[in-house]
């Protein structure tokens, strides 16, 4: 659903508000002992900044420090390794910013009446998939992007007709999650592969397929 890319940007935004943002993956940890949950925090942060700035890191107060957590549907333990993480990461931080695919251990605790400090004041958010008309409102502002959106009506209607035909073929098999990344991802994808005229002119979905699988093949691959 593009956790981990939101995570990424999240980390360039905070750096511009003046705070130390620390992105921990929880799909590092290997246990929730207190040791290793130390181990881990250290070494995330010897990862993401240099060495003379690592002991700096390490000794800011808390106000100073957001912590953005990953992956946090694999911490292991159930609610207690849970609770573990949170309460390091929240000794170490002014604000925890949680990202997670679904948790039942994380989702009880949220939802809870208990004494933990890290929920007080917490807020809640879902990335929802996008339905039907959503899909097509952000079709309609790609296929718009840079071109006039007066003179060109007519074209990029019939564009975002096309578009939105052969994506919600795509997605109507469940080949993709319909969260907005994948739908961006298809997007560029396409227009990597063919010309907006193109699109409209040519009305074979199989040459779309065809031409998006061979895109995937030719593409250099980064290591």
């Amino acid at each position: 659903s593009g956790k981990t890319t939101f995570a990424k940007y999240l980390v360039g935004w905070l750096r511009q508000k003046s705070v130390v943002p620390v992105y921990v993956d929880a799909g590092l940890l290997k246990s929730t002992n207190k040791g290793e949950i130390r181990g881990w925090y250290k070494s995330a942060i010897e990862s993401q900044f240099s060495a003379d700035a690592v002991e700096k890191v390490l000794e800011s107060p808390p106000k100073e420090i957001v912590v953005i957590l990953d992956n946090a549907q694999t911490v292991r333990g159930g609610d207690e390794g849970v609770r573990e993480v949170l309460n390091f990461v929240s000794s170490k931080s002014s604000r925890v910013l949680i990202l997670t695919a679904d948790n039942p251990a994380l989702s009880v605790l949220s939802v809870g009446t208990g004494d933990d400090p890290y929920w007080k004041g917490a807020d809640v958010y879902e990335l929802l998939p996008l339905g039907h008309r959503r899909r097509g409102e952000l079709i309609r502002r790609w296929v718009s992007l840079g071109r006039n959106q007066i003179d060109d009506a007519l074209q990029i209607e019939a564009e975002v007709r096309q578009v939105k035909d052969l994506l919600d073929k795509v997605l109507g098999r469940d080949s993709l999650p319909k969260f907005p990344l994948f739908i961006l991802i298809l997007l560029q994808q396409l227009e990597g592969v063919t010309s907006s005229r193109t699109l409209v002119s040519n009305g074979s979905h199989g040459y779309l397929f065809e031409a998006l699988i061979t895109q995937a093949i030719e593409s250099p691959r980064v290591p």
